[in-house]
């Protein structure tokens, strides 16, 4: 039988410190893909790199998906969007090809941290508290393997998200006013979380001891 020592665990505000205050720093786009120029989206893609004035740059990013859909650079093209059109303060178009740039790869963190970044900045605390469950799903995928690629902020943008999620988790566990319920949710709290840091939170009796 598991039992929580603190049942009134204020799980709910160290996530909303997660969410304010280990917010990720701006990120950028991720690497610039081989380009072909001899083909039409390699020349456009070599015009959107050329290019230095960010509205230019953005329409040219926007023509991109539809004249291409099925191009294998359309993850950079989605992460480059995401970034500029941050950049530019259009918020709802940058969160939404964030969210496109994870469709092209769903172990894209560096796509799932600037959206987390995003919904912060749009003042919506609904929509930053989803953005930063779902940063930690996909840094749950991402980290598993390292890239030497991948910054640091983006690691530690990643962590936060994980023991937030791992937070969240707990404070719904040990809230529940059914004493069977919590067990059961603390059971599964620590078959998901084996390494959790509220392991000495909780009290796993034998049944001798019952």
């Amino acid at each position: 039988m598991i039992l929580s020592r603190f049942p009134m665990f204020r799980g709910q505000v160290v996530v909303l410190a997660l969410c304010t205050c280990a917010m990720p720093p701006f990120l950028w786009a991720g690497a610039k893909p081989s380009i072909d120029p001899n083909t039409p989206e390699g020349r456009l893609l070599e015009k959107v790199q050329a290019e230095g004035d960010l509205s230019k740059r953005l329409m040219l990013l926007e023509l991109f998906p539809d004249l291409f859909p099925a191009s294998s650079s359309l993850e950079y093209v989605w992460g480059e969007l995401q970034a500029r059109l941050h950049q530019a303060g259009k918020l709802d178009k940058a969160l939404n090809a964030g969210a496109n740039a994870l469709i092209r790869n769903p172990a894209n963190l560096e796509a799932a941290c600037l959206n987390w970044r995003i919904a912060a900045d749009m003042k919506n605390p609904a929509l930053t508290a989803a953005w930063m469950k779902q940063t930690g799903v996909v840094a749950e995928k991402a980290l598993k393997t390292p890239d030497p690629e991948r910054s640091k902020a983006t690691i530690d943008c990643g962590n936060s998200a994980r023991e937030a999620n791992e937070v969240e988790a707990y404070q719904q566990a040990v809230s529940s006013k059914n004493p069977a319920e919590r067990i059961k949710l603390l059971e599964e709290f620590l078959k998901n979380h084996p390494q959790t840091k509220h392991v000495g939170d909780i009290e796993v009796a034998s049944p001798c001891s019952r």
